[in-house]
C-alpha cells in the first residue's frame, strides 16, 4: 500500500514528464527526484531505501503505460526491468526535485555544527558544514555543491567567494573530489564530492555534530510545515 506522499510523487512526476517533455530514460530519474524530497532525513542504506520504493516505481510504470507515454525505450510492463531501472535512477539522483534537501542544508549549515575554530575563514567553515549536512541527508550518495549564482545567493556571498571556499575545503580534505565536472559540458560546474568525516579538524566533533544535525533537521521540517500551512 502506497502512502499519500508517494502517490503525490507519482502524480507530480507524471506532470513533470508532460510539462518538461522528458525523454523516456529520464522518467524514473524524475520520480527519484520527487521521492528524494519526500524521503529527506532517512538514515538507511541507499540500496535498501531504493528497494523499499520499488512498489512506487511499479505503480508509476503502470500509469506511464496507461497514459501512452512510452515509446518503447523501456519495458514498463516488466516489473524486474522497472526495478533495475529505478534502482539505477535512485543511486544516480543526488538531490531531490526543486532542491528541497539543498535548501535545508543551506539553512542548517549556518550553525557551526562541526565545531570548527571561529578564527578560521568563515566561508570555508560554512562550506564544510554544508557538505556535512548534505552527506547526512543523502548517505552513501555523492554530494553536489553547484558553483552557481543561485548557490552563492542562497549562502549570501559572491560566486567568486563560493568557488574559492569550495576549493579550500577540498584542499584541506574536508571534502574529497570523486569526479570532476564534465569538461565537454561547461555548464556542469559542480563536482561529485564526498564529505570526509575522518578529517582531523572534524573527527572529534562528528558524533556531537550528528546529534545537533538531527535536531536541526527536525526543526527545519516543522518550520517548513508551518510556513506551508500559513
Amino acid at each position: 500500500m502506497l502512502t499519500e506522499s508517494q502517490k503525490s510523487c507519482i502524480e507530480a512526476t507524471l506532470e513533470d514528464v508532460e510539462r518538461e517533455a522528458l525523454l523516456e530514460f529520464q522518467f524514473l530519474f524524475a520520480l527519484a527526484g520527487r521521492l528524494r524530497g519526500a524521503e529527506a532525513g532517512l538514515r538507511q542504506s541507499d540500496r535498501r531505501v531504493a528497494k523499499s520504493l520499488v512498489p512506487v516505481a511499479l505503480e508509476f510504470a503502470a500509469k506511464v503505460s496507461e497514459g501512452g507515454l512510452s515509446n518503447g525505450v523501456l519495458d514498463w510492463s516488466d516489473p524486474d526491468s522497472v526495478a533495475l531501472e529505478f534502482e539505477k535512477a535512485w543511486s544516480s539522483r543526488r538531490l531531490p526535485k526543486d532542491t528541497r534537501i539543498f535548501e535545508a542544508a543551506i539553512t542548517i549549515s549556518e550553525t557551526n555544527l562541526l565545531g570548527l575554530a571561529i578564527d578560521r575563514n568563515r566561508w570555508v567553515n560554512r562550506i564544510a558544514n554544508l557538505g556535512f549536512c548534505l552527506s547526512e541527508m543523502l548517505p552513501d550518495t555523492p554530494i553536489l555543491i553547484p558553483i552557481s549564482d543561485r548557490t552563492a545567493g542562497m549562502l549570501g556571498t559572491s560566486l567568486r567567494t563560493l568557488s574559492l571556499a569550495v576549493q579550500e575545503a577540498i584542499r584541506e580534505r574536508m571534502l574529497i573530489v570523486l569526479e570532476k565536472p564534465n569538461q565537454e559540458l561547461p555548464s556542469r560546474r559542480a563536482r561529485r564530492l564526498k564529505f570526509n568525516s575522518k578529517n582531523k579538524l572534524i573527527a572529534n566533533h562528528i558524533d556531537s555534530a550528528r546529534k545537533q544535525f538531527r535536531d536541526a533537521l527536525s526543526k527545519w521540517e516543522q518550520d517548513s510545515v508551518v510556513t506551508k500551512a500559513s
